[in-house]
């Protein structure tokens, strides 16, 4: 072979930024074995959380719906524009003998408390449908929020007052309110999700409680004018009574709080495990200086050898390598509201169980000072 023949290879290199989204987990592991993160943090470390509570305007309806109250919640570059609207519905009431027994068989399924109706909304420059993370990010918050009882229903039971002619409202004249009719407030929460970067279901649902405690309710009012159509009400296949129709009305100069139920208030953590690999170890010229708070941290992660826990998913370097992940939703005063666990390539142990557990209360009493 002459030196024309030879080959001349050149190692293949690339630069931290390009290395973390086409080997995440490569990316990982070496930062990893140096005993850091990849955003520098320390392994249980959290990022700052900023918060700006939305007031509610129901005089400008841009979307059909009064907004009611809402928050912005930022963590890193990722933020969430949560907006709380709503709407009233009517429900059963005993009024005859048939409609009764419909009406106890819908107590007989009532918690007591009342869900919130979410939508999310994953900016990706796209339109069309949901994507099925949308879907299942907004059933899960539903069935947290409906779990951890934060809103009974008594809360969002309507209190109708008479609008009279001379343009006088009143909510004391209980002669001129209908009987056996009631009516309810629903909730709905639309979350929009800007600058995607890691697990999104903890900052959702932080925005959502925040948005929560500064929601204001609009009273609600009849014209005495009211209409006097009736319609009749078919149930179970035959005709009911015959029910007057009202035209409820919204009063946005008469505004109440929503009373939410504080202790049962609760903010989500995340959590990561990982195991190191030694292959993907990066070795350290021992002759280098090192400070001594380095040394013991690049000590541990050398010679444990074992699953560490991360704190706070960042970025699609973490969420795309760690698999083993936990979503903790805790009050400031340490009661458990809801725990999500994943185990995939790494089993959790339960000492990182344990210590997650502890931050994820520390973390919220941080968050409820917001």
């Amino acid at each position: 072979m002459t030196a024309k023949d030879a080959t001349d290879i050149q190692p293949v290199t690339f630069p931290p930024e390009v290395l973390a989204r086409i080997a995440p987990d490569i990316s990982l592991q070496r930062h990893l074995s140096l005993g850091l993160r990849p955003s520098l943090r320390k392994y249980e470390e959290f990022r700052e959380y900023h918060s700006t509570p939305l007031t509610n305007d129901c005089n400008e309806n841009p979307t059909g719906a009064p907004i009611l109250g809402g928050n912005i919640s930022k963590i890193g570059n990722m933020f969430v524009i949560t907006t709380i609207t709503g709407g009233i519905v009517e429900e059963l009431v005993p009024v005859s003998g048939e409609l009764e027994d419909l009406s106890n068989s819908n107590q007989s399924t009532d918690s007591g408390y009342a869900p919130v109706w979410p939508q999310v909304e994953v900016e990706r420059g796209r339109v069309g449908a949901p994507t099925d993370e949308e879907m299942i990010v907004s059933e899960k918050l539903y069935e947290t929020i409906l779990s951890s009882q934060v809103i009974p229903n008594a809360s969002l039971e309507v209190d109708v007052g008479v609008g009279y002619q001379d343009g006088t409202i009143s909510y004391t004249d209980e002669t001129m309110k209908p009987k056996n009719r009631k009516w309810t407030y629903v909730l709905y929460a639309k979350q929009q999700v800007f600058s995607r970067s890691g697990p999104i279901f903890d900052l959702l649902w932080n925005s959502l409680m925040l948005a929560l405690q500064n929601v204001k309710l609009p009273r609600v009012y009849i014209d005495e004018r009211a209409t006097d159509l009736k319609i009749p009400i078919r149930t179970r296949g035959r005709s009911a009574s015959i029910r007057e129709t009202y035209d409820l009305m919204f009063d946005s100069q008469t505004l109440v709080d929503l009373k939410i139920i504080n202790d049962n208030v609760s903010f989500a953590s995340n959590f990561g495990v990982i195991a190191l690999d030694p292959s993907l170890e990066i070795k350290v010229d021992e002759e280098e200086d090192q400070d001594e708070d380095m040394d013991k941290t690049l000590d541990t992660a050398l010679a444990a050898k074992k699953p560490v826990l991360l704190a706070d998913l960042q970025d699609d370097t973490e969420e795309g390598a760690v698999l083993s992940k936990m979503s903790i939703s805790a009050t400031a005063d340490g009661t458990y509201k809801s725990l999500y666990l994943a185990s995939a390539d790494t089993r959790i142990p339960l000492v990182h169980l344990q210590t997650a557990l502890k931050l994820s209360v520390q973390r919220s009493k941080d968050l409820s000072q917001l």
